[in-house]
């Protein structure tokens, strides 16, 4: 059965999409007059960048690099292999939590018993990648869009589950505020108009997203480690 080929944009193709969203909402204009372009966002399509991802749920991406350097300080590099001989100890040591550590496991686990053959992920279609991902303990929706967002590099992902994408939204468009550090979730009446507003930036809501994020981190004043 033939598959369509997925939908991707490179560093080349980035700024045209921005310029494309631009024309059709005017606070993405305005974000690249402010900001300028957001940055290619770009890792490996590896197992160490899922590992990366689970240490980065739910905590501030300053904590998740400091876990993840400190992997790699003591272990010397994040394998399946690598992941599976670390005790725990080891990874309480690195400030991974417990929860986080079993997920680790059960995702070296798959990659190992090829349940999960992280090399076929850039051939499948974006729902595809999503159920093959989601079937691992411990990665969730949150997770497999960022890896199809900045591992795969497909165009048309939006995770309203991540709270600085969904707090650069509110603040943009002017909308309801939400609390950044109680994690405060907007109402269900802001919550359909965002989902109305990021329907309106298909097949390109990955490029939304990138300008959006781009725009919470100039705001802020975050240091992203790419």
């Amino acid at each position: 059965m033939n598959r369509t080929k997925p939908r991707i944009f490179t560093s080349r193709t980035l700024k045209r999409y921005c310029r494309d969203l631009a024309t059709i909402e005017p606070v993405f204009a305005q974000i690249i007059n402010r900001h300028g372009y957001p940055p290619m966002w770009r890792r490996d399509p590896s197992f160490e960048t899922l590992a990366r991802i689970i240490l980065e749920q739910q905590v501030s991406l300053a904590s998740a690099q400091t876990t993840f350097t400190r992997l790699i300080q003591r272990l010397g590099s994040i394998t399946p292999k690598v992941i599976q001989k670390a005790n725990d100890d080891v990874l309480r040591g690195c400030g991974v939590s417990r929860q986080k550590a079993r997920y680790l496991r059960e995702l070296a686990s798959a990659v190992q018993s090829k349940t999960l053959v992280l090399e076929e992920l850039p051939l499948m279609p974006d729902d595809e990648v999503r159920q093959s991902l989601t079937a691992v303990i411990g990665i969730g929706h949150w997770s497999a869009s960022v890896y199809l967002m900045l591992a795969l590099n497909r165009t048309d992902l939006f995770p309203l589950g991540d709270v600085a994408l969904v707090n650069s939204m509110l603040h943009e468009f002017a909308l309801e505020p939400v609390s950044d550090n109680k994690r405060t979730l907007p109402t269900p009446k802001v919550v359909a108009e965002l989902e109305a507003r990021v329907q309106q930036w298909s097949p390109n809501r990955t490029i939304a997203a990138y300008m959006l994020w781009h725009a919470y981190i100039q705001r802020k004043g975050i240091t992203v480690f790419a």
